[in-house]
Order: C-alpha cells, then sequence, then structure tokens
C-alpha cells in the first residue's frame, strides 16, 4: 500500500476507506493491470472492515470481487466459497446486481470443472433473474453463459440457439439504447463463431469472430483477442491448413503470456500438440500435451482434460507405448464419468475404437466406435460423427459385410463434403479434402474388393472434381470489399520487402497479412447451392474423342491402381509398385540434369509398372490424358521411355495432356463461353533489363532479368497475328495486367519469373515490376483464382508453374491449376526449371504448330520433338518438363499469321500479273 493511501485511509471515514480498496482491488484486476494475486489482501482487509460496520452491501461486493481473483488466480474452492457468501449477503440487503454476479461467478466455476448440469442451472437462474427485473443486459449474460457452456461440453446446436437469442437480444438493446458491459460486445458474438466452428460452419463463423476480435481490440479486452486468435487457429487445423493454423496459433500463444489465468496458455499449448502431431512430429506434440495436462489440473480446469487426455493417448500409442495409451484413455473416461460433455466423450470413443480396431479386438471397438456416433450425431458434431462412421465402415470391412460398409462410407463421404461446402475458400477447401482422403480411399478399396469397378471409378470421380465445379458454378468476381483488402495486401508485402524490419515489426506485418487474407477468404463465401455430383460412366465416355483414352490413377501404398476409359468402355488394373516418390523424384533429377540420358534405365522401370498393363489394352489412340494424383501428379509421362523403343520418349508415339478429373474435362468441352474478340495478350515483365519488384522478407530468391523473354512475345505476337497486345518491361506491372479485360483474349502468354510457397501455397505467385507505391509486382494465387478468363490457352513461359503442393485427393495444387479455376481451357506450364532461350525456342515451335491448325496438346508435342531431337535424352532437361493441362485438344481459332496472309496476297497478285501478261504475249502473237 502506497503511502499517500495510509495517509488518505487514515484521515477518510470507514466506508471511503472501504471504497478506496474495493476500487483499488477493482484497478488490480483490470485488463491493463492484470493482478488479481495483488488485489486479494486489499479485498480481504475491506471484507473484514464491512463486516465490523456491518455494511452487508459493500462487504458483498468484497466477496464478489474475492470470488472473482481466486477464480482468475485459480483458487476454484476458495472462489466458489466467496461466491456463494456475496449471494447470500446481496440477497439479504436487496443488492440485485451482486446477486446476479454472484450466481454467474458460480455458473462460470461449475463450467471450469466440467460440472455442466450445474453451471446449467445458474445460468439459467441469471436468465430469470433479467426476466424478473426486466434487465436485458442480465438475459444477455444468462443467455450467453448458457452458450459457453453448451460449446465447452461439445453441444453446438444447444451453443448456437443460445447466443443467437443472446445476440438478437443485444443488437435489439443497443438499438434502443440499453447499456450493457462491455465484455458482451466480444463474448455473444465469439460463442455463437465458436458453436457454428464446431457444427463446421467455418464461413458463418469467421464473420462471428472478426466481430469478436473487432470489439476485443477496441475495448481493450485480451483475452477476447486471444480467444479469436485461438478459435482462427483451431478452424484452419480442422480444415488440413496447418501452416496457417501454427501461425495462428503461435500469435494467440503471445496473447496468452499477456493474460493472468493459465488456460489460454495450456489450450493453445495442447492445439500446437495436436498439430505437431498432424504434422509426424511425435516427441514436440507429446510435450506440449503434457504441458497442458499439468496447467489444466494445476489450475482445476478439469473440463479440458478428457480432450488433452484422448490426444496424448493416441500419441502414445502411435509411438508403441499401449500401456501409457490406454491409461491416458481410462483415466479420460473417469473424469468424464463425472461430466455430460459430449465432445470430449466423442473424441475418447473414436481413440479407443481405434486402438481396439488396430489391436484386433473389433466387437470392443464397434461398441466404442457406436457410442462415439451417438454423441456426435445427436449434437451436429459433423467431423467427429464422419471419423465414427468410417470406424464402423472399416469394421465391416473387415467383416466382409460390404454392404454395410459401403452404406457407411458414403455417409461419411456425405458428411465431409457438407462440410466442405461450408467451407469459404478454394485453398482451404483443397486441404481439407485432402486430409479428410481416407474416407474415399477407403471407400473406393471396398467397391474395388467387391468387383465393383465402375462405381469406384465414379467415387474417384467425385472426389476429385467437387472443388473444381463448385469453384466453376458459384466463382465471384471481385466485390468491392475485395479492392481494398487487396491493395492492404499489396501494402503490407511492400512493407515487408524492407531490409530494416526488425523482429516486432516484422511479426506484427505477417499477422496483418494472415488477417487480411483471410478476409479475402471470406469473400469467397459463395450462397450458391452447390450442384449434386451426377456423372455417370457412359456421358464421360462420351465426352472422350475416339482417338482419345484417359488414364486415371490411384496411389496406394505399394502399389497403383490405374482406371483406362475409352469410348468403347473401362477397365481398371492393379500393379504392385514401391518406393514411388523416390523413383519419380530420382527419374526427375535425371531428367533435369546435364546427365539426363542416364534417366532412360529407371524411367523404362516406371514405364514398365504404371503403363505396362495399360498401353497394351489401348486401341488406335493418338492422344492419352492422364489424371493422377498424389506423387504420381509430379511425373511427366511424355517423358517416360516408349516400352516398344525405349531410347524415345513416350511422347513419340502419342499426344500427352493432363486434366484434374474425366469429369472436369467433360464439363470443360461442354461449357459454353462467349468467343473472345482479340487473338493474344504478351506479357514479359523482365524483357530486356527490366528489374522484378522486391520480394516480401518471407520469400528469398534471386530474380535475375529475362532479357529473351521480350523477343518471345514478341515472335509469338508475329506468329498468331489479328491483335496481339503486349505489356513489356516497366509497363508489365500486376496493376495494368489486372486492370486489362483479360476475357478478351484468346490466348494469354506470361514470360517471366514464377516462385512457389511450399510452406504458404496460397502465396505462390508470378513475379511482374512494380507500378504505384502499393503494387506489390507480386500475382498470387488468391488473386489467380479471381481472375475473369475465358479464353482458351494461358502459356506459363516460367519455371515450375505446373508444380506445386501435391495432394492425394486432387493431384497437384499448381499456378496452372489456379488458372483453371479462373476459367482458362488449358494451360500450358512447366514442371521444372526452364532457361529462357529454350523456352521462347519450344513457344515458338508450339505456336507455329497452332497456327497450322494443330490442337494445344499436338502443337506442344511437335515443338517438344524438335527441340528433343534424334536422341531426345540427351537435352531432357530442354523439352521434358512442359505440360498441357486441361482440354488440351482444343484448337485456338486465332487470325491467320500477318505473314501467311501477305504471302497469299502476293502470290495471287503474282498469278495474275502472268496471266494478264500471258494474255498480252497472246494478243501480240496473234497480232503480228
Amino acid at each position: 500500500m502506497t503511502p499517500l493511501l495510509v495517509v488518505l485511509m487514515a484521515i477518510a471515514s470507514p466506508a471511503e476507506r472501504i471504497d478506496s480498496l474495493l476500487h483499488k482491488a477493482s484497478a488490480l484486476q483490470s485488463q491493463q493491470q492484470r493482478r488479481a494475486d495483488l488485489a486479494i489482501p486489499l479485498l480481504l482487509q475491506a471484507r473484514e472492515l464491512s463486516a465490523a460496520l456491518r455494511d452487508e452491501h459493500r462487504e458483498a461486493q468484497a466477496l464478489d470481487q474475492l470470488g472473482h481473483a481466486y477464480w482468475t488466480t485459480h483458487q476454484h474452492e476458495r472462489a466458489s466459497a466467496m461466491f456463494r457468501r456475496a449471494l447470500v449477503k446481496s440477497r439479504a440487503c436487496g443488492d440485485h446486481d451482486g446477486e446476479i454476479d454472484a450466481v454467474a461467478g458460480i455458473g462460470a466455476l461449475h463450467i471450469d470443472r466440467g460440472e455442466y448440469v450445474e453451471a446449467q442451472a445458474f445460468y439459467r437462474a441469471v436468465v430469470d433473474l433479467g426476466t424478473r427485473y426486466n434487465d436485458a443486459a442480465t438475459r444477455v449474460r444468462g443467455l450467453n453463459g448458457l452458450a459457453a457452456m453448451a460449446d465447452n461440453r461439445g453441444r453446438s446446436s444447444d451453443g448456437a440457439r443460445y447466443a443467437r437469442l443472446a445476440l438478437g437480444e443485444l443488437d435489439a438493446g443497443v438499438r434502443t439504447g440499453k447499456k450493457f458491459p462491455s465484455q458482451a460486445f466480444f463474448s455473444v458474438p465469439y460463442n455463437l463463431g465458436k458453436a457454428l466452428s464446431e457444427q463446421g460452419d467455418y464461413a458463418q463463423a469467421s464473420i462471428y469472430f472478426e466481430r469478436a476480435r473487432a470489439a476485443s481490440e477496441r475495448l481493450g479486452i485480451i483475452t477476447g483477442v486471444w480467444h479469436v486468435l485461438h478459435e482462427t487457429g483451431e478452424m484452419y487445423r480442422a480444415q488440413g491448413d496447418l501452416s496457417t493454423a501454427v501461425r495462428y496459433y503461435q500469435r494467440a500463444l503471445a496473447q496468452a503470456h499477456r493474460v493472468e489465468s493459465l488456460d489460454p496458455e495450456a489450450i493453445t499449448l495442447a492445439a500446437l500438440g495436436a498439430t505437431a502431431e498432424a504434422r509426424g512430429d511425435f516427441e514436440a506434440a507429446l510435450d506440449h500435451y503434457h504441458e497442458a495436462l499439468w496447467i489444466f489440473e494445476k489450475a482445476e480446469l478439469f473440463g479440458q482434460m478428457p480432450r488433452t487426455l484422448a490426444m496424448l493417448s493416441r500419441v502414445q500409442f502411435l509411438m508403441g507405448d499401449r500401456a501409457a495409451a490406454r491409461a491416458s484413455l481410462d483415466r479420460a473416461n473417469a473424469l468424464l464419468s463425472k461430466m455430460d460433455q459430449p465432445l470430449g466423450t466423442s473424441m475418447q470413443k473414436l481413440e479407443s475404437g481405434r486402438q481396439k480396431f488396430e489391436t484386433g479386438d473389433i466387437a470392443g471397438a464397434q461398441t466404442e466406435y457406436a457410442s462415439a456416433l451417438d454423441a456426435a450425431s445427436k449434437n451436429n458434431l459433423d467431423s467427429f460423427r464422419a471419423s465414427a462412421l468410417l470406424g464402423l465402415a472399416e469394421i465391416a470391412r473387415a467383416r466382409r459385410d460390404i454392404d454395410l460398409a459401403l452404406r457407411l462410407y458414403g455417409e461419411a463421404a456425405d458428411a465431409i463434403d457438407a462440410t466442405r461446402a461450408r467451407i469459404p475458400s478454394i485453398e482451404q477447401r483443397a486441404a481439407f479434402v485432402s486430409a479428410t482422403h481416407r474416407i474415399y480411399e477407403g471407400w473406393v478399396d471396398t467397391l474395388l474388393d467387391a468387383n465393383l469397378n465402375e462405381r469406384a471409378f465414379l467415387v474417384l470421380e467425385r472426389e476429385r472434381s467437387r472443388n473444381l465445379l463448385d469453384a466453376v458454378v458459384s466463382q465471384n468476381f471481385e466485390r468491392p470489399a475485395a479492392h481494398a483488402l487487396h491493395d492492404l495486401v499489396s501494402s503490407v508485402q511492400v512493407d515487408l520487402t524492407s531490409p530494416t524490419l526488425n523482429a516486432e515489426r516484422r511479426a506484427l506485418l505477417l499477422g496483418q497479412l494472415d488477417d487480411a487474407e483471410r478476409k479475402l477468404d471470406l469473400l469467397q463465401t459463395s450462397t450458391k447451392a452447390r450442384p449434386a455430383f451426377t456423372a455417370d460412366l457412359l456421358s464421360l465416355r462420351h465426352a472422350l474423342r475416339k482417338d482419345e483414352a484417359w488414364i486415371e490413377y490411384a496411389e496406394r501404398p505399394n502399389r497403383v491402381i490405374a482406371f483406362l476409359v475409352t469410348a468403347g468402355g473401362l477397365r481398371v488394373s492393379q500393379h504392385a509398385i514401391g518406393s514411388l516418390e523416390s523413383r519419380i523424384e530420382f527419374f526427375n533429377d535425371l531428367l533435369n540434369s546435364a546427365n539426363s540420358e542416364e534417366a532412360i534405365r529407371p524411367g523404362i522401370a516406371l514405364s514398365r509398372d504404371l503403363l505396362g498393363d495399360v498401353l497394351a489394352h489401348i486401341p488406335a489412340a493418338r492422344r492419352l490424358i492422364v489424371g493422377a494424383a498424389g506423387e504420381l501428379a509430379a511425373l511427366p509421362f511424355d517423358a517416360l521411355p516408349d516400352l516398344q523403343n525405349p531410347s524415345q520418349p513416350l511422347l513419340s508415339r502419342y499426344e500427352i495432356a493432363y486434366a484434374p478429373s474425366l469429369t472436369m474435362l467433360a464439363e470443360m468441352r461442354q461449357r459454353r463461353t462467349t468467343s473472345p474478340r482479340y487473338d493474344l495478350l504478351g506479357v514479359a515483365p523482365l524483357a530486356g533489363d527490366a528489374i522484378a519488384a522486391t520480394l516480401p522478407i518471407y520469400r528469398s530468391a534471386a530474380l535475375a532479368p529475362l532479357p529473351w523473354s521480350g523477343r518471345e512475345v514478341d515472335g509469338v505476337a508475329r506468329l498468331v497475328g489479328g491483335r496481339a497486345d503486349e505489356l513489356l518491361g516497366s509497363s508489365a506491372t500486376e496493376e495494368a495486367f489486372k486492370h486489362v479485360r483479360l476475357r478478351d483474349y484468346k490466348v494469354i502468354h506470361l514470360a517471366t519469373h514464377a516462385l512457389l510457397d511450399p510452406q504458404f501455397p496460397s502465396r505462390s505467385g508470378i513475379v511482374f515490376t512494380r507500378g504505384s507505391s502499393n503494387d506489390d509486382g507480386w500475382l498470387q494465387m488468391r488473386e489467380i483464382y479471381q481472375l475473369d478468363l475465358s479464353g482458351q490457352l494461358v502459356v506459363l513461359s516460367a519455371c515450375q508453374t505446373a508444380f506445386g503442393t501435391v495432394s492425394s485427393a486432387e493431384g497437384m495444387h499448381s499456378l496452372a491449376r489456379a488458372f483453371t479455376y479462373a476459367g482458362a481451357r488449358a494451360v500450358v506450364g512447366t514442371l521444372w526449371r526452364v532457361q529462357d532461350t529454350a523456352a521462347a525456342a519450344i513457344v515458338q515451335d508450339m505456336y507455329s504448330a497452332i497456327s497450322r491448325g494443330q490442337s494445344i496438346s499436338a502443337a506442344l508435342r511437335t515443338a517438344q520433338l524438335a527441340a528433343a531431337g534424334p536422341r531426345p535424352y540427351r537435352n531432357a532437361r530442354d523439352w521434358a518438363g512442359w505440360v498441357a493441362t486441361g482440354d488440351a485438344s482444343a484448337r485456338p481459332d486465332l487470325h491467320p499469321p500477318i505473314l501467311l496472309a501477305r504471302t497469299t496476297e502476293i502470290n495471287v497478285l503474282l498469278c495474275i500479273s502472268v496471266l494478264l501478261i500471258s494474255a498480252a504475249l497472246y494478243r501480240w502473237r496473234r497480232s503480228t
């Protein structure tokens, strides 16, 4: 106590002394000071003085504040005693506010301890008190407490219902001028967002989280900022985007260290453990889980423990410590027996079922999965419901009950598709599909086991097509709000190019970048109904031309499944194959090296394993179209040795193209678009001596000028004819490119640098020069999705534009794929780095062939064979990395080249001249 306070209290009246103590204690517990431990001695003095004076009102206040101080410092028994004494005193002196605060405090304590029935009773009492006293703020507080209680136990439907009621009363009260505690403006929308997130409605949840965060920052509620950052990380983790999840968890952890109570830190540590586990870092996961559990137990936060114990058990089991894994599950079960927590129950039962299934206890596993399914279904926990259905499907398959297994796999797939449809952005939906791939994998394999090959193929097509089909149907072009956010992203990335950034400023800017990108993701949310998947094999076969064959691969451990579709039917083959990832990487490395002829031997082995059973059953076909996911998506099938003539690539016998799925190829071919007016837009930002835009600090790369790129674009323009517009050098800014009406061009040709970001794929992009101060000169994947394209061809003459993040579910997520999302019918790109002179030769020959009427795949083949020469594997790095994706059978309807047109005119004039001269000579001879 300060000397001044001692003096003042010596001359003040007893009531004034108590008020001074209460005021000082309240300040110590504020968001600014967060020192409840220092408040406790002052409150004990205030309580003693009030009791001595028999001042029940002030004693009730002191007791209530003591309850909050003990709660914050995790002394739950003392907190409960103080709240209950405060309740008695408040009722005795008619202090309604004190009575409400004490009842709510007791309810919150019960939530922390996992005593949900008791918590529900106290919060319902708060609602009743608000109704009795006609106090909207109290009703909102009670309803919000019920929402928090329901969210904590995993009853998301109840949580959403209570939170909507609370938010409705809050908004109505604000409109009529009623006053509410500042905490309500954060906690009410937050609890609604959390309930929606548990239901898998991530787009709507993000809207309410954003509202909660804005209120927290405006009002200085540190715990509110932590809550929203943590839950945003939880959403990204649930969708499979682990990199973004970690970034939000780390920011949440930094906020947690500013909070006096221990639970925020422990909750975020548990989440970081789950992320480490998903990445396969089991040691880090164990450390995080143990640290979180120690804090939960110390702070008596028993409601958080069952979930964390279930996650800990999973890691212990995976690391081979089955006794410890069982002990963790038993401990979780003992805690759950004392609380009604469907979320914890679902997690504990799922993990117990998985472990029993792995150890051969099929009957026990079925019981556990059935219990998890019941808990998840009753409480709208869709992701847990899908996991339980998957577990039951695998049990049915193990018991050879194929009909039941197929029904359960189908229900699980429907459950995850319902969640996927509510995910806002393309990138997040792709991550979610990859994370839930196991369901579709089991479904396909079960169908193949039952020789239901056609259904197996259609299930595979469903998984690989849904995201692309949804994007085509619900494509959203720039909304007004998006322009401001894009400007913000560009501005932040420009700031991130500064070489003098300190660590604190860098972290702040990266956080702002994450937040702006998340808001842009939300703007991709579509209200349009997603189309049902209705493709059938007959219609897909009809999408193929008579001289085409579709080959679709599915990878499994130590085997590959190949689906061959031709106009004549479907054939399925399976081949044992090991070490596929390393073999493909080795083959690609040799192709892209100075010793590329050494690729022939490993290439022959790959050809035999992947194509030996397939090519023998292909009728007279001219074009092979490949659909591949997993590591096969990185393999240039064009460059595989032809088994009939191993010194020559498969390209020497076939045109080869690639597509995400046969369903998507059929949709591209059926799509009706307006014909663009102009032939070519050629872009070469680094032509001559132009310098690339400086990259943000999170990317390090040396980007040299590309002097040949300008000549490349000029040469293409001469070959294409018609109207050809160019953006070269300093005029080729990102701003200038975006302001062009891109849908007016049949062909868009980009000759520049491209850079991949394996850690944050959505930040991969194409390099431009920088225009205005806010132009970052960096066209990233999230921006490409929003381009409005309707052309027949996009050519990405840059490094690795057809390479990217590999998905077991959907194949390669690359810059080329992003242009397909944006509406390009076909995209030509590269799997590895290319030299600008070699690239210029390839594209010149390709466009020359297109001008002669060849299709895109045929023209690229012509160019590749020309570059390959008689010994193609001697210089494979120059031609083998080029691929055509999408509908590469398209023939761009370009105007004839100006040179050809002029040549034709000269020839006609010469013929006419010859005829005229001949006629004149004939008349002269007659006359003489």
